[in-house]
């Protein structure tokens, strides 16, 4: 695998779902280690540490923080 893509969508209407998703671990850590990933809308937001909808936080991937 040389690079990563998540196109646009509406990730909103199934966050809890994605949540778990079980390469999300792999995700993280191809991020950590470099690996190229391009995201659009909605793959973005996927790459977030979390989403709120609806006062309900949902953790998502977090290769794309926040800075502190």
């Amino acid at each position: 695998m040389h690079a990563l893509f998540f196109c646009g969508g509406y990730p909103e209407l199934h966050y809890a779902h994605l949540a778990h998703a079980p390469c999300r671990d792999e995700v993280k850590r191809a991020a950590d280690e470099g690996m190229p990933i391009y995201a659009e809308c909605g793959g973005l937001t996927y790459l977030t540490e979390g989403i709120e909808t609806d006062g309900t936080r949902t953790r998502m991937y977090g290769v794309i923080r926040r800075r502190r």
